[in-house]
């Protein structure tokens, strides 16, 4: 199942975030089962839909 991330400012998981997903934009979203890592706001709201509607 995709999931959907966003993290305050002050979070001390900011940084650990930044070394996996390699940038700090926000929201976030990936799919394990993909592999998909989408960090575009219309992307990440049309993924589900276009991916899990099948």
């Amino acid at each position: 199942m995709p999931r959907l991330y966003g993290i305050a400012r002050d979070s001390t998981q900011r940084a650990a975030f930044v070394e996996v997903a390699g940038k700090r934009l926000f929201p976030y979203l990936r799919d394990p089962n993909t592999g998909a890592a989408l960090f575009d706001s219309a992307t990440t709201g049309a993924y589900p839909e276009t991916t899990l509607a099948a």
